[in-house]
């Protein structure tokens, strides 16, 4: 028997629910419990179903189906007495662009940012990790949404993950690379797509942070058309910009030039042209400086200001 061929917004809601795996772990066995994937069957299955990840794919599932019913299946699930339906209706509602979910979100990219316990006894099909994936997609959301009010809760959140990472004991080389600067990553450009041109200023970060927060930054300034795929994967779960073999070839060139990057730090940040291409330089060759600004190699390097980036 066939596979079926799913639609990229079906595999993106599985993926949503339980990660890569999603597409083999929810959708045959939705299709086959539920028979479809129409808003009548969505509506049925967030008022019936009682298998967690059943009903929060019916909650992720209409943020990218976007039916006229989507608003009305989801909002009433924003007070949910389970966290995970309140995040997952949130997103969705995000996608949607419904105004209402714009103070939650807010509200969810810092709820147990620095605090996982506050998660429910009864959220234990949900972890941590599950959490985190969602603030990179709030974290866009906000950025994607125009509204400049969402800057000083991107900031904080940034600050929030660099007060983290250097806790001692607190720091994992894994974790922080899996998570903390990727999450960090996805905040930077977020600030860029909303162009807060001093968000980064005020930020005590020390040198490899800020100057990785830079180019992040101006990756949203420039805000490539691309998949939302390519976005989760090639920009932010990367641990470095650009792969230096494939420089000239890889997605990122393909996405974004060195061009249209230096074009941004001479015409927002009047770096001179030497300086530019230090910058660069130091970004392609010393990516792996930012894993080493932790209490585990020793104390953080000293933080700099944007006076040090040659910034204004």
């Amino acid at each position: 028997m066939s596979q079926p061929s799913w639609s990229q917004e079906l595999i993106s809601a599985s993926i949503d629910t339980c990660g890569e795996l999603g597409p083999q772990v929810i959708l045959e066995d939705f299709l086959q419990r539920w028979g479809g994937f129409t808003p009548e069957i969505l509506a049925r299955v967030l008022q019936e179903e009682q298998v967690p990840a059943f009903k929060t794919f019916a909650l992720f599932a209409p943020g990218y189906l976007a039916p006229p019913e989507a608003s009305s299946l989801l909002l009433p699930f924003l007070q949910s007495e389970k966290r995970h339906e309140r995040w997952a209706s949130a997103v969705s509602l995000g996608r949607l662009r419904n105004e209402q979910a714009f103070t939650l979100l807010q509200e969810m990219l810092l709820e147990g940012l620095s605090n996982s316990s506050v998660a429910s006894d009864e959220d234990t099909d949900f972890d941590d990790d599950w959490y985190m994936a969602r603030r990179f997609e709030i974290a866009l959301l906000l950025g994607d949404g125009g509204n400049l009010a969402a800057v000083p809760v991107l900031r904080k959140a940034f600050a929030t993950c660099w007060e983290i990472e250097i806790q001692p004991g607190n720091y994992s080389y894994d974790h922080a690379r899996r998570w903390w600067h990727p999450l960090q990553n996805s905040l930077a450009y977020a600030l860029g797509r909303l162009e807060a041109w001093g968000a980064l200023s005020t930020l005590q970060l020390p040198s490899a942070h800020l100057r990785m927060a830079l180019l992040y930054f101006i990756f949203g300034v420039l805000h490539p058309p691309m998949h939302e795929d390519q976005r989760w994967g090639a920009i932010f779960e990367q641990p470095r910009p650009f792969e230096k073999p494939y420089l000239y070839s890889d997605i990122y060139n393909s996405l974004i030039s060195l061009d249209q990057i230096r074009q941004v730090l001479k015409e927002r940040f009047n770096f001179s042209e030497e300086e530019q291409v230090d910058y660069l330089h130091y970004i392609l060759q010393r990516d792996d400086q930012r894993q080493r600004e932790h209490y585990e190699y020793g104390p953080p390097s000293p933080s700099v200001d944007m006076d040090q980036l040659f910034l204004d």
